[in-house]
């Protein structure tokens, strides 16, 4: 049985997808050392269909979640070189715009901010308003406690009080 893990980053290709950087069905790719590698982006944000210099690699494999582990496995299968430097998200592009990746995870983390910040203002002004409905209810239920407590002598002294009597 084959089981499948992905590794937890914090701006995943399924978050470009769902944010609408990128669609499902762009090629991405990268060259290194004259070597060129493409990838198809499928729904759910995993890169498949991969190629080596035009020539189909990985079809034995579900795709690739992410795009270190997807460069990482081109370079070192393909090439048989095991490099530690090499920035995924600073060397792929999405070809249809010439974009690097990382360009792309930047406008991410701006739509993210954004979302953010308008979610935590609405969040906070429905916590205050929250508040002060319950403060005001109180404030009713008090006021309502002292009106059906009062002696009613003391209402219709309230009542006498008043200088201004209509004459019906």
């Amino acid at each position: 049985m084959l089981t499948f893990s992905a590794m937890s980053t914090k701006y995943t290709l399924r978050d470009l997808v769902q944010h609408g950087l990128v669609k499902s069905g762009d090629t991405l790719g990268f060259t290194f050392k004259r070597y060129e590698f493409k990838a198809k982006l499928m729904t759910g944000g995993i890169l498949a269909f991969c190629t080596f210099d035009g020539q189909p690699v990985f079809r034995d494999r579900p795709g690739f979640t992410s795009l270190t582990d997807w460069s990482d496995t081109c370079i070192q299968e393909c090439l048989q070189e095991f490099v530690t430097r090499f920035s995924s998200w600073k060397r792929i592009r999405h070809l249809a715009t010439g974009t690097p990746m990382f360009v792309l995870r930047a406008q991410l983390w701006e739509t993210r901010s954004a979302c953010r910040a308008s979610k935590t203002i609405t969040e906070e002004d429905l916590m205050n308003e929250r508040r002060r409905v319950i403060f005001l209810t109180q404030k009713v239920e008090e006021l309502e406690n002292k009106l059906h407590r009062a002696p009613s002598s003391t209402t219709a002294a309230i009542a006498d009080d008043n200088p201004f009597r209509l004459n019906l």
